[in-house]
C-alpha cells in the first residue's frame, strides 16, 4: 500500500498553473497553514519554514490547500470512469486521514504509504518534495483509499512493466476500485477540466495513461497489448498480435518531435545511420563507429570500426520489459547486443563485440507482451515474429519501417 515514484515523468510548468496560490513563491499563508493544522496532526520529520518552498510541511500544506480548492463534476460512466470518488476530494481525504508522519527515510522508490494496522494515518516520504504538486496530490488520494474498510490491497503485477518485481504494485483489474483506479478516475475527471493550466491538464492525460495501461493486472475498457508500428509515410498503426488498426498520420513537426532519432534530415544533418536510446545511455551510429554518451554523467564512450560495416542500430526491451538495451547489425548479416548499462559499455572495443547470426536482415526489434517473443522488421520492411530460429510473417500486404513495444492502445483511449 505505497504510492511510487510516477513511472512516466512529466516536467510542466507548475508554477503557472490556477494553482498559482498554492504555488506562490513567497512564504505560505499562515492562517492557511494554522487551518491546515485544525484538521490533521502532523508529527515525524518535520520543520516549521513557511517561507521555504523545499520544506516537506510546507509542500504537504500546499498540496492539502490545493485538494480542499478541487471539484470535482461527476462524469458519466464509461469504459474509465466509475465516479469512485463521489465527494469533494478534501473531505474524502479529511474522513480517512487524520494524522501524516512525516518519515525520515523510506526505500528509494516511495512517496507515501499507509500501515496496514493502522487507521487514519498517513505516512509521508523524503521522496515527496520531489514529486510535482500533482503527484502529491494524486497520492493523498491514493493513500485515503487504502484506509477504507476494505483497504484494496495490491497484488504483484502479471503483465506489463512491473511483472517481474516481487512487490505488490498492481491492481487485479479497474472495477476492482482500488487505489490505482480512484486515482485514475480522479484523474480522467481532472483533465476534462478545460479551467486549468494545459501543462497540468497535460500531466493529467499523462498520470492516466500510464495508470490505465501499467497499473492493472486486467486491462480496463477494451485496452489491449500489442504494438506500435509506422510505415514510410508516417502512418501510425496498432497490432495486436492478430489485426493492425491505423492510429493516426504524423504531421511533419511531429515526425520531428516524437521520433528525432528516426528523422531522415536530422540523422543526415549529423552524418549519422542511426541513433537510439537505452535505459542509461544513448549511441549514434556511424560508418566508423559507435558514438555514444551516459546519460546521467555525460561521459563519453566512441567504439571506432576498422572491420564491422554497419547498418541500422535499435532498442529492444530486456526481460523484465523495463530497462532496453541497444543492437546493431552489419553487412555480414550478423547481430550484435550492447551492454545495458554504460560502465559497461566504456570497456569494451570493436574486438569485444560478440556477434550472433542476423538470418533475417532485421532492421527493428522489440520483445513481445511475454518476452517468449520478438517482433522484428526486416531490412526490406516487413513484419514477422521472431522466437528461436522460426520466422511468422505478420501483415504480408505491408511495409514498415519502426516498430515500437509494449504498447496498450485502443480507440477509447486515443479519444482520451
Amino acid at each position: 500500500m505505497k504510492f511510487l515514484k510516477p513511472f512516466i515523468l512529466i516536467l510542466p510548468l507548475v508554477l503557472m498553473t490556477s494553482f498559482a496560490k498554492a504555488q506562490a513563491a513567497d512564504c505560505f499563508d499562515k492562517k492557511q497553514a494554522d487551518k491546515i493544522r485544525q484538521d490533521f496532526k502532523f508529527s515525524g520529520n518535520i520543520k516549521v519554514d513557511l517561507c521555504d518552498p523545499n520544506n516537506s510541511l510546507t509542500q504537504a500544506f500546499k498540496a492539502l490547500t490545493v485538494l480542499s480548492s478541487l471539484e470535482l463534476t461527476e462524469a458519466p460512466k464509461g469504459l474509465f470512469t466509475q465516479n469512485i470518488l463521489n465527494e469533494a476530494p478534501y473531505k474524502y481525504f479529511k474522513r480517512r486521514v487524520s494524522k501524516i508522519v512525516f518519515e525520515y527515510s523510506c526505500p528509494d522508490v516511495y512517496f507515501a504509504y499507509i500501515q496496514d494496522n493502522e487507521t487514519q494515518i498517513m505516512h509521508v516520504c523524503p521522496n515527496f518534495t520531489q514529486g510535482s504538486l500533482l503527484t502529491q496530490v494524486s497520492a493523498m488520494v491514493h493513500e485515503a483509499r487504502h484506509l477504507d474498510d476494505d483497504r484494496y490491497s495490491h497484488v504483484k503485477c502479471d503483465r506489463g512493466q512491473f511483472r517481474y518485481s516481487q512487490e505488490r504494485y498492481c491492481d487485479p483489474s479497474y472495477p476492482y476500485k482500488g487505489s490505482y483506479a480512484i486515482q485514475a478516475d480522479f484523474h480522467q475527471r481532472l483533465a476534462k477540466n478545460k479551467s486549468l493550466h494545459p501543462a497540468l491538464l497535460q500531466e493529467s492525460r499523462s498520470t492516466l495513461l500510464g495508470l490505465l495501461t501499467q497499473r492493472f493486472n486486467r486491462l480496463p475498457g477494451d485496452l489491449k497489448d500489442g504494438a506500435y508500428l509506422t510505415n514510410s509515410d508516417h502512418v501510425v498503426s496498432f497490432f495486436d498480435g492478430t489485426s493492425n488498426q491505423k492510429v493516426r498520420t504524423l504531421s511533419p513537426g511531429e515526425i520531428q518531435y516524437i521520433s528525432p532519432f528516426t528523422s531522415e534530415t536530422i540523422l543526415k544533418r549529423e552524418g549519422m545511420l542511426a541513433l537510439a536510446t537505452s535505459l542509461n545511455y544513448y549511441c549514434g551510429l556511424y560508418q566508423k563507429g559507435l558514438a555514444c554518451s551516459d546519460m546521467q554523467s555525460e561521459k563519453k564512450k566512441n567504439i571506432l570500426f576498422s572491420k564491422v560495416v554497419p547498418l541500422s542500430l535499435f532498442a529492444r526491451n530486456d526481460k523484465n520489459g523495463t530497462s532496453i538495451s541497444l543492437a546493431f547489425t552489419d553487412n555480414a548479416g550478423r547481430i550484435a547486443i550492447l551492454p545495458e548499462t554504460f560502465q559497461e559499455l566504456s570497456k569494451m572495443e570493436e574486438s569485444d563485440f560478440k556477434f550472433r547470426p542476423n538470418t533475417g536482415n532485421i532492421l527493428k526489434a522489440q520483445s513481445w507482451q511475454d518476452n517468449s517473443k520478438d517482433i522484428v522488421i526486416t531490412q526490406d520492411q516487413r513484419l514477422f515474429f521472431l522466437k528461436d530460429k522460426a520466422w511468422t510473417p505478420l501483415l504480408p500486404q505491408q511495409k514498415f519501417i519502426n516498430v515500437i513495444a509494449p504498447a496498450v492502445w485502443s480507440p477509447s483511449l486515443e479519444a482520451l
